[in-house]
């Protein structure tokens, strides 16, 4: 008997450890965010054009998962090296514009006049 009433101890506490749970004030943690890679390997890429979302021979961009057709990026034959395609050139343009106004901007609250 006094094995079942152990047993039954053990049974309530346990029960009253997920009732407190239930009532935690503790937040869920939030995960940490990862940051997808810039470059993703050639198994990733779209098996689609971006351009006109047709199947076919794709010219793969070196730096996201879009990929063209030679006509559609505007290219007559496959390039030596790496390619980008236009809306990462865009994009890299666009970073390289906001980085040189930020140095300026820096440079200038440098400046003792």
């Amino acid at each position: 008997d006094d094995d079942d009433e152990f047993l039954d101890d053990d049974q309530d506490q346990d029960r009253d450890q997920d009732d407190d749970d239930e009532f935690s004030d503790d937040k869920p943690k939030k995960k940490a965010k990862k940051k997808a890679p810039k470059r993703r390997s050639v198994d990733a890429n779209d098996d689609w054009c971006a351009s006109c979302g047709e199947g076919g021979d794709l010219i793969c961009c070196d730096r996201c998962n879009r990929a063209y057709h030679l006509p559609c990026a505007d290219l007559a034959v496959v390039p030596d090296g790496d390619w980008f395609c236009l809306v990462c050139v865009a994009q890299t343009r666009q970073k390289a514009k906001m980085d040189k106004k930020l140095a300026a901007k820096r440079f200038k609250a440098k400046l003792p006049f």
